[in-house]
């Protein structure tokens, strides 16, 4: 094929993805990425408090707001589960979270449902910031037990294998 045609063919193909794919974060992939960050990171499975939740819905006063681009911080919200040993997720935790709702160009996130997570919160002086974005960002929902004995085995040294996305 002529030289041309292939660049005439560029020229004319689109330059901008008309939607946001996204392949879901696997949770040992995202323990590697927190373990090699240079902050520090801590491993919870938990949900937020769905009272704080609610009342940050659009439409109320100082809720979330979708246009509030790049990102917006929410603090104040508790979330409560078990935090990552080198047991498994046997320590008790109920602390407030800072979440930031971060977006990719146009695509942005929406608040968190009520549904366990696996979440990497950044460690921060005085609290944690967990960061979501509209992949995912550090946090996985709908983890099941093996993918959780598989962070768990990670944690301990052993294998960390993630998962082939299908």
């Amino acid at each position: 094929m002529p030289r041309y045609l292939l660049a005439l063919l560029a020229v004319l193909m689109p330059t901008t993805a008309s939607a946001l794919s996204c392949i879901p974060p696997d949770p040992v992939g995202l323990f590697q990425q927190a373990y090699q960050a240079a902050e520090p990171y801590m491993v919870v499975y938990g949900s937020f408090d769905g009272t704080r939740m609610d009342a940050l819905r659009p439409g109320y006063p100082g809720g979330y707001n979708e246009n509030a681009l790049p990102h917006q911080d929410i603090s104040g919200l508790v979330f409560t589960g078990k935090a990552l040993t080198r047991r498994g997720f046997t320590h008790r935790f109920r602390k407030p979270v800072t979440l930031r709702l971060s977006c990719i160009g146009p695509w942005c996130t929406g608040l968190p449902g009520g549904e366990n997570m696996l979440a990497f919160l950044e460690v921060l002086p005085g609290g944690f910031l967990l960061d979501i974005n509209a992949c995912g960002g550090m946090a996985v929902s709908g983890v099941d037990q093996a993918g959780l004995r598989r962070v768990v085995t990670c944690h301990q040294g052993g294998p960390c294998v993630e998962t082939p996305f299908d």
